[in-house]
């Protein structure tokens, strides 16, 4: 899991960091403090296509203006070096490919944002984005932080936004690339790039992206027999019986 740390990039009137960085800087300090050592956690996202985000609130008129977004996500990565003492690695996903190089001096890996939209053309043009999209991020390693395909704006129905999952994963394949996966939202606004339907069940894209990401170590609870009292000191015989819902063989080596 890649956690996302945002908040000073929602600008409310005004285009500088240090005013909302002020308001929140404590909270996120204790969030890092509190998420930093569970086992889940494998990285920080700095923010959220911050340079994007800045372009969007007419931030970013003059050269110079790009400055002031640097500064407040490198002010982001200080917090984080100073209050994970496991040093996790860092990214700052974003978006279009061209602001990539802004954040290569506080990033572990690169994380770009890729949404392609034009459907007919995207078997012609995907292999030109990750390329472009490596050369940014070079030399740094790279995986794909978001992608998906929003219907219907993106692709018209399910169906077509399966096909497009099942496009861009050959692709990553072929580009022996790795991605984070993020559209599992039941928002009104996001639901529509969501890959599962409101009742949790799977969309056809839900079932392409799982058969990408098969589960190699999982169990499930079966029985047990254990006596009902346990006196202290004593030993007992017990049975604990688990099913391997995994993909992955058990040895008794390694399991006890």
């Amino acid at each position: 899991m890649i956690l996302a740390i945002g908040g000073y990039d929602k600008y409310t009137g005004h285009c500088s960091w240090e005013v909302v960085f002020s308001e929140m800087d404590q909270n996120v300090a204790k969030f890092i403090r509190t998420m930093y050592s569970h086992p889940a956690v494998m990285a920080w996202d700095l923010n959220n296509e911050p340079l994007w985000f800045a372009s969007t609130q007419d931030c970013l008129p003059n050269v110079s203006d790009y400055q002031n977004v640097v500064d407040g996500v490198h002010a982001m990565y200080n917090l984080v070096r100073a209050n994970d003492p496991s040093n996790k690695p860092t990214t700052v996903g974003e978006s279009p490919l061209p602001f990539m190089h802004y954040w290569k001096g506080i990033e572990s890996f690169a994380s770009p944002h890729l949404y392609q939209t034009n459907m007919p053309q995207m078997p012609y043009t995907m292999e030109g984005t990750f390329r472009l999209a490596k050369a940014e991020s070079n030399p740094l390693p790279m995986v794909v932080g978001e992608f998906g395909y929003h219907i219907p704006d993106h692709v018209p129905d399910e169906n077509a936004q399966a096909a497009a999952y099942t496009a861009f994963y050959k692709e990553l394949k072929a580009q022996n690339l790795g991605s984070a996966f993020w559209s599992l939202s039941l928002s009104d606004d996001q639901h529509p790039m969501s890959v599962i339907n409101a009742d949790g069940s799977l969309r056809p894209a839900g079932h392409v992206v799982k058969a990408q990401h098969p589960v190699v170590r999982n169990a499930s609870f079966v029985s047990q027999s254990v006596p009902t009292v346990m006196k202290a000191g004593q030993s007992y015989n017990v049975s604990v019986t688990f099913d391997n819902s995994g993909t992955g063989n058990w040895a008794l080596a390694n399991y006890k």
